[in-house]
């Protein structure tokens, strides 16, 4: 439930030399969070650390912090790596060490000067210590087709993303950095079903029986989907956990929506079931894009979730709530027919997967790693499954993750570091279309089905809804300058704008097209896919360029009110 800054200075005399600085990221946490969360400090001679959204249940200190759950409680021992989702920061003697979990569940930025070096969940904090703002052009290509920062990029080049499975040390005396991974997995295949299934409970108990929960400060996020089922089955309903659903007011009233779902499985078994709605048509679209903003720096584009203004995190910290259990996963995906489509699930599109005029007429060059691309014999599961776990947890999972951490902590207990390793092991016949979990759901649970998704939840139907204005407002106010700044010109945002009026200019009612597409069988939909023509709709494309316009215009603005 808690974002940190810390910066370890070479000498006292060092601090000093830094006192402005750290004053002026003081007052800006103190505006951007003190108004809902509590601040605290955490300083001696020559160390600086500072926690958004502290509670008394936090173990940090000077020397050592875990943001997040371990499965034993000498996670400070310098030689127990433990099992769990975390991250966790330890001083020795001779160094300090910051590790990350197998899946990257936290994201922590790092920075070394010539008189300290320091660490942060959050960016623009760390810009304000580092002194200068130097913005990356590589985040503007990535959050253009994924919606993204994009592979371990940030909106200065200068900071670093600890990487997933990760130890890094950074010696006191020497100042050098090293990193290794921590865990190499020897892994091999369980080819028999009974067997997968046996160990699958084996493991999954064993994890979920080492969490230390506290029933009346945890609830669960219940949808209507496979794997907050499964956590349902192992641990809401053995722990009485509250569960939680949202949905907007069409979901609510819809028996087959995820709410619907959610309210006959907690009905079954006499569980306390709260159901939020996310509408809020009180609340001004540049307030909720500015929250949004303020909790997740811009990291990734998923606003549908919290279109309510962050009230149903707000509410569950007043109420002391201090964990949700998620069910984010590592167990199976479903089959894509192109190697493309397999990157659009994951949220990892490239700009050349995106068949769009616009994008294509305004040159934009991405930097691709190599290890992103798919291998010449590499199957699209098994090229799904890699990608899942290198980018899909570190870079998109961990972002949303990061939007609730001033609220609550998030316990992904399916993400723990052997439930991850384990997933490992499954076969893609067992791992296609989820089929293990679907098995194990279903030893349990037969008569009650999974939810089917509404046509009309989706954040392009609401962008071109109630935030179409302010988008527009926004795009044709930026300058020339203000497109040079993050590296786009004025034709690129003219076909955009153009794009969405002159959709509204032939706006017609979907509502035949969509009920024939329900009658469509699914398996034919997705045969459908391989020929589907990959396009970014231009409502989406203008909410991804003012993240990025609002942004830069954000960090440069404090920098400049705060130095």
């Amino acid at each position: 439930m808690a974002k940190i800054l810390a910066a370890y200075f070479n000498s006292a005399a060092s601090k000093d030399r830094y006192r402005l600085r750290l004053e002026s990221i003081g007052r800006f946490l103190t505006n951007e969070f003190a108004t809902d969360h509590s601040i605290k400090y955490i300083e001696s001679s020559n160390v600086f650390i500072v926690i958004v959204g502290f509670n008394e249940s936090l173990d940090i200190s000077e020397d050592q912090g875990l943001l997040g759950f371990s499965n034993t409680g000498k996670w400070y021992d310098e030689a127990v790596y433990p099992d769990g989702n975390f991250f966790i920061y330890r001083k020795s003697q001779g160094s300090l060490e910051l590790i990350s979990d197998l899946a990257g569940t936290r994201s922590i930025w790092y920075y070394k000067a010539d008189e300290f070096f320091s660490f942060s969940s959050m960016q623009i904090p760390l810009i304000l210590l580092k002194g200068d703002f130097n913005f990356n052009s590589k985040v503007v290509p990535w959050m253009i087709s994924s919606g993204s920062l994009g592979p371990g990029y940030s909106w200065d080049k200068e900071l670093s993303l600890l990487p997933r499975n990760t130890s890094l040390k950074f010696h006191l005396t020497t100042r050098e950095i090293c990193i290794t991974k921590i865990t190499r997995l020897s892994v091999s295949s369980i080819s028999n079903k009974k067997s997968l299934l046996k160990k699958f409970n084996e493991i999954l108990s064993e994890s979920i029986s080492s969490l230390n929960i506290s029933p009346q400060h945890t609830v669960h996020l219940l949808s209507g989907g496979l794997e907050s089922r499964l956590l349902l089955i192992f641990l809401a309903i053995p722990k009485k956990l509250k569960c939680v659903t949202w949905g907007s007011i069409e979901a609510i009233n819809s028996k087959k929506s995820d709410v619907g779902i959610a309210k006959r499985l907690t009905d079954r078994f006499k569980l306390d079931h709260d159901i939020y709605t996310l509408d809020e048509p009180a609340l001004k679209p540049q307030f909720i894009l500015d929250e949004f903003l303020k909790y997740g720096e811009g990291r990734v584009d998923h606003m549908y979730g919290y279109l309510d203004g962050f009230k149903l995190w707000k509410s569950f910290a007043r109420k002391n709530i201090h964990t949700v259990i998620r069910g984010d996963h590592n167990f199976g995906r479903y089959k894509s027919p192109s190697e493309k489509m397999v990157r659009k699930a994951i949220g990892c599109e490239f700009i050349s997967d995106v068949e769009d005029k616009i994008l294509i007429e305004a040159r934009i060059l991405q930097n691709v790693p190599d290890w992103l691309l798919k291998e010449k014999y590499e199957s699209n599961l098994d090229y799904a499954d890699r990608i899942g776990i290198d980018f899909r947890h570190p870079y998109i999972n961990s972002a949303l993750n990061d939007l609730k951490h001033c609220f609550v902590e998030v316990n992904n207990p399916l993400m723990n570091n052997r439930l991850v390793g384990f997933s490992f092991s499954i076969p893609n016949n067992f791992s296609q279309e989820k089929k293990v979990t679907r098995d194990i759901n279903g030893r349990f649970i037969r008569e009650i089905s999974y939810a089917k998704p509404h046509s009309s939840e989706s954040l392009n139907s609401v962008l071109s809804g109630r935030f179409k204005g302010v988008l527009l407002e926004i795009l044709k106010g930026a300058t020339k300058e203000d497109l040079a700044d993050i590296c786009l010109d004025e034709m690129f945002i003219q076909g955009i704008i153009k794009g969405i009026e002159s959709k509204s200019a032939t706006h017609h009612d979907r509502g035949v097209s969509n009920f024939i597409k329900k009658l469509i069988p699914k398996r034919l939909k997705k045969r459908g896919t391989a020929f589907k023509r990959n396009k970014v709709p231009e409502i989406r494309l203008a909410f991804r360029v003012v993240m990025l316009l609002n942004m830069a215009r954000k960090i440069r603005g404090i920098m400049r009110n705060n130095t």
